[in-house]
């Protein structure tokens, strides 16, 4: 598992372009971006991971040196906050960054997204192409959201 950074570069310009001038003309909802998104949230480094990295790994926190923190008892510290309440403790392997292709929707949609005029027969029509470029996931955050996070 590769657990790249949640904000970097996954589709070139050409390719998301490829998607975007698919959307339908008139539809309410656009592509915007494909980004990495962790799932369930990112694994958060704890001060074992920092003391493992330090003393056996010249200070280098790698995956190889996450792994080897574990395996002497460290876990992602949100994990451990959420089993404190009964939440369940995942390991490093256990969080994934899936490629996820963000499509804006207007702030008034409606909740269910079948609702959405032509999404779905977007979504249909994409799904090969979606597939061949890695994308796992797709989310809808709507316009206002979407702007608020960009700043």
């Amino acid at each position: 598992m590769s657990n790249a950074s949640e904000n970097e570069a996954v589709l070139s310009a050409e390719q998301l372009h490829a998607l975007q001038e698919q959307v339908p003309a008139g539809a309410v909802f656009r592509v915007v971006e494909a980004r990495k998104i962790s799932v369930p949230h990112p694994y958060c480094i704890g001060p074992k991971h920092v003391q493992v990295a330090a003393d056996k790994f010249n200070g280098r926190l790698t995956e190889e040196a996450i792994r080897a923190a574990e395996a002497q008892g460290a876990r992602c510290d949100t994990c451990r906050e959420r089993a404190r309440r009964g939440g369940t403790m995942l390991t490093y392997d256990q969080h994934e960054n899936n490629l996820t292709l963000m499509l804006t929707i207007p702030d008034d949609a409606p909740s269910d997204l079948n609702e959405i005029p032509g999404l779905g027969a977007y979504l249909s029509a994409i799904k090969p192409q979606a597939q061949a470029l890695g994308i796992q996931a797709f989310a809808f955050p709507k316009e206002q959201q979407y702007a608020k996070s960009e700043k």
